[in-house]
């Protein structure tokens, strides 16, 4: 462990959704640009009945996209080289709107999208993971994932403080190039995204999140 880690204070990054509801989560590293993606990219699509097979079959292929772009551009920003895209341009309504048009097909699977071929067999879930919320009568809401990620994590408990640390190194890709590369210094690819949802007046609506490593951006 590196003398001179430090805890990151970092901003959200959110989207809206048909205008009604904004969903906040972290940043990258994390996978929270996932939801986000995916949020943007059914935004392009009419609104169809709820659990309906056309509603399902969108939800899925818009999360396959998002899931790709993630894998493919989400590392550390800090890092030397930063993430392959930033979360803005990922974000970006144009793009979705541009990714949608061209690769979504209402009656089949694309076949063309798909993560880079390094991320598979690296990345893995693990089961100790919790996850809490509590909100107040005045507005105010907390959600919050902890997670040792894989058993014990490390194995390593700090002196005197009696927990383990965490051993989430293991999101790593080891493909030189590769946005999330290994390397010192670096916060690899994060799957705990504890969210936030405000109306449109930017009111407190919901607290979410789930355990579930990769699962988490579907819910």
């Amino acid at each position: 462990c590196s003398s001179d880690l430090r805890t990151a204070f970092v901003d959200a990054v959110s989207t809206s959704y048909r205008e009604n509801l904004r969903l906040w989560e972290c940043p990258p590293p994390t996978q929270g640009v996932t939801a986000l993606i995916a949020l943007n990219l059914l935004e392009q699509d009419p609104t169809k009945p709820r659990m309906s097979a056309a509603a399902l079959h969108a939800q899925s292929e818009a999360l396959r996209f998002a899931f790709a772009d993630a894998l493919q551009f989400c590392a550390d920003p800090a890092a030397p080289g930063g993430a392959g895209e930033s979360a803005a341009r990922l974000l970006d309504k144009k793009r979705a709107a541009e990714r949608w048009m061209t690769a979504f097909d209402p009656e089949r699977r694309a076949g063309d999208v798909s993560p880079d071929p390094a991320a598979f067999g690296t990345l893995k879930a693990g089961p100790d993971t919790v996850y809490l919320c509590a909100a107040d009568r005045w507005g105010n809401a907390c959600s919050f994932i902890n997670s040792n990620y894989m058993g014990f994590g490390t194995g390593i408990v700090p002196a005197g403080c009696g927990f383990t640390l965490q051993n989430r190194g293991h999101n790593f890709i080891l493909r030189d190039g590769h946005p999330n590369c290994v390397g010192p210094n670096k916060f690899c690819y994060h799957t705990i995204i504890p969210g936030l949802v405000t109306d449109a007046s930017g009111e407190l609506c919901c607290t979410l999140g789930v355990m579930g490593g990769f699962m988490q951006p579907q819910i």
